[in-house]
């Protein structure tokens, strides 16, 4: 079973999409994200990232800092520094983990890209302390292989872009509202215990409920 899962998570993780397309389901993720990023400062990073890779020439000198981490559905996100200043732009695939609402230490560069303009573009070196404990979201049920199959939590906030692996559904069945404390670490990297059930995801008494 663990292997069809292995399996399963990698033929998954990933799927290629065009280029243009990509970049319009990322400025559309944060966006529903509610993250306060304008389009134009979004396009900026954005273009940041894609650039960097191919014409831009980085300088040598990383820069750390510590801040709080504003995530997106979209995988990507951005760290505010404790000290002030401009938001880090932090590409899918250097958040190291972290989820929005998280301390965080980062390094970030500086690069001037193929049009001249001045960018920074970081990673994440290290979670300090997480920022959330639970999370609010429907129960969901993924199949692979012949029989196997898992239970998720598909988060009703888009600022999170993990969705965590439940490893106790305390009664609660596919489809239904959910709260659920976020345990980090482990096999699972970030996984979730339902602790209260709302009901039906798609009813109003249960919507209702969850934001009380």
């Amino acid at each position: 079973m663990k292997k069809d899962f292995t399996r399963f998570t990698k033929r998954n993780k990933h799927k290629r999409r065009d280029k243009d397309a990509a970049r319009r389901e990322l400025l559309r993720a944060v966006r529903e994200s509610g993250v306060a990023y304008d389009s134009l400062k979004l396009k900026s990073a954005l273009d940041a990232g894609r650039r960097a890779r191919v014409s831009a020439t980085p300088h040598r000198d990383e820069y750390e800092i510590r801040g709080i981490f504003s995530g997106s559905r979209g995988g990507f996100g951005f760290v505010s520094p404790e000290a002030g200043g401009e938001d880090i732009f932090i590409p899918e695939g250097r958040c190291r983990g972290a989820i929005d609402g998280d301390f965080v230490r980062a390094v970030y560069h500086s690069f001037t890209d193929r049009d001249g303009r001045e960018r920074t573009e970081g990673r994440i070196t290290e979670i300090i302390e997480y920022g959330r404990t639970f999370v609010i979201g429907t129960l969901k049920r993924e199949r692979y292989g012949r029989r196997g199959a898992y239970l998720y939590i598909l988060p009703d906030d888009n600022r999170l872009s993990l969705n965590p692996t439940v490893t106790d559904a305390g009664g609660a069945k596919e489809g239904e509202k959910v709260k659920a404390e976020l345990v980090r670490g482990g096999a699972f990297g970030l996984s979730a215990r339902v602790s209260a059930v709302f009901g039906k995801s798609d009813s109003r008494e249960a919507n209702y409920a969850a934001i009380l």
